[in-house]
């Protein structure tokens, strides 16, 4: 007889544990709805970014929305890389390219040609940006 008893509750605590699971299964669930529902409400709120990506934060239309580019690029297919690359060629033969050189020549010689501010300079960092965008 005693047998039976233990059996009994073992059975009692079985039946505990299978609703405990259960609880904890039905939180599982619930979390994963939530974040099913917060990947929704950011969906929503890029909405609201790509409003003041277009209008600003003034309320008019910006350069990207109206068509035109942001940042103007300044080295076309013809116009300022055909002169850069000839220097780049007869320096790579005589001494090789430093980033203070390129900056002094296209200080001297290319922004007075194509900007009417002469006073106009570029950083050493900027060199070194556009030589990188050159292939140097």
């Amino acid at each position: 007889m005693p047998k039976r008893k233990k059996y009994a509750k073992l059975h009692e605590y079985n039946n505990k544990r299978k609703k405990v699971v259960q609880k904890r299964w039905e939180k599982v669930n619930m979390l994963e709805k939530e974040k099913d529902y917060k990947k929704t409400s950011t969906i929503k709120s890029f909405l609201k970014l790509t409003y003041y990506h277009m209008f600003g934060a003034s309320g008019i239309l910006t350069n990207t929305a109206k068509g035109t580019p942001k940042i103007t690029r300044f080295f076309g297919p013809s116009t300022t890389a055909s002169p850069i690359y000839l220097w780049i060629q007869e320096e790579l033969e005589v001494n090789g390219i430093s980033t203070s050189w390129f900056k002094q020549y296209v200080d001297s010689a290319i922004l007075p040609a194509y900007i009417e501010e002469t006073r106009i300079s570029i950083s050493l960092r900027t060199a070194k940006r556009w030589l990188n965008v050159l292939g140097c």
